[in-house]
């Protein structure tokens, strides 16, 4: 399954540097290991999208009220890996 998310700025910014790998999100969508998230820049403040955009792999997802709150998902991605030559 592939899924289109809005990701606002900063958090953008890190996923892109390779320093967030983890989102968490309402499980509105039934994720799954192996979906797809082709993750959007969004700006809240224009309501815009600014045209940047990530593509990242699941690899786990965390639920259960034991951890998160109810309908809540903390889905571990990868993919994209940070080029070496872009530091």
């Amino acid at each position: 399954m592939i899924h289109d998310l809005k990701v606002w700025p900063g958090y953008f910014a890190d996923i892109r540097a390779g320093i967030k790998t983890a989102e968490l999100r309402f499980n509105d969508r039934n994720y799954q290991p192996g979906d797809v998230l082709v993750l959007r820049e969004y700006d809240p403040i224009s309501g815009e999208y600014t045209g940047a955009v990530e593509t990242r792999t699941v690899t786990h997802v965390l639920a259960g009220e034991q951890w998160l709150q109810p309908g809540v998902v903390m889905l571990s991605m990868t993919g994209g890996e940070r080029d070496a030559s872009r530091t």
